[in-house]
């Protein structure tokens, strides 16, 4: 199973294609927890509406807080094998998650990592990157990334295994950090992995 943790906050417009999306992955077996941060508009609604038509989505509408609380209490209610991030403003492709499970099926890695694309309101841009499928070491990872050179410190195009977070040292998003904070936590993930690193070509988006 793949938890996936989409952080919420008054983003009414954008919310249903995002949902929409990760409800038509075709990668069915999901966890999919909402964190409503503290909306004023009709976003927790929107929640609450996709928990009741599909019993993968579950809300959990908290006071308004910054990003890094509410990943971390998204994690604190995850139980897949693997976890992901994705931004209530960005999309993910409908095969990108059973891409990279089967994928990583035979690697068994880790940290995997795909393109993405750049979406605006007049094109939609798949960044340049060779498409094989390919690893890296963890200090490649981690030195590319800090260059945001081909890997980058977002974490919507990223699947990371659960116990990656979970197991001792803990890594969880630091409360006390407002920009940057998933540059963070993706560094640690890259030094803790094992196996680090494999590069694919499917995609999410970014807006």
């Amino acid at each position: 199973m793949i938890s996936v943790i989409v952080t919420v906050q008054n983003i009414e417009k954008l919310l249903p294609k995002c949902l929409h999306n990760i409800k038509g992955q075709t990668y069915r077996n999901l966890q999919v927890i909402l964190i409503d941060n503290g909306s004023s508009d009709k976003s927790g609604e929107i929640c609450d509406k996709f928990a009741k038509l599909d019993a993968r989505f579950h809300v959990i509408h908290i006071e308004r807080s910054n990003l890094s609380v509410a990943r971390n209490i998204g994690l604190s209610y995850a139980q897949g094998e693997y976890v992901c991030f994705v931004n209530s403003v960005d999309w993910i492709d409908a095969e990108m998650l059973e891409y990279l499970i089967t994928i990583n099926a035979k690697f068994n890695a880790d940290t995997i990592t795909c393109r993405y694309y750049e979406d605006t309101i007049e094109e939609l841009l798949i960044v340049s990157d060779p498409i094989e499928t390919q690893f890296m070491s963890k200090n490649e990872a981690i030195q590319l990334c800090l260059a945001q050179t081909r890997i980058h410190g977002f974490l919507c195009n990223k699947l990371f295994k659960l116990k990656i977070f979970n197991s001792n040292p803990a890594i969880r998003f630091d409360e006390e950090v407002d920009h940057y904070e998933d540059l963070l936590v993706a560094m640690h993930c890259f030094f803790k992995s094992l196996i680090c690193q494999i590069k694919l070509d499917r995609t999410s988006s970014l807006m």
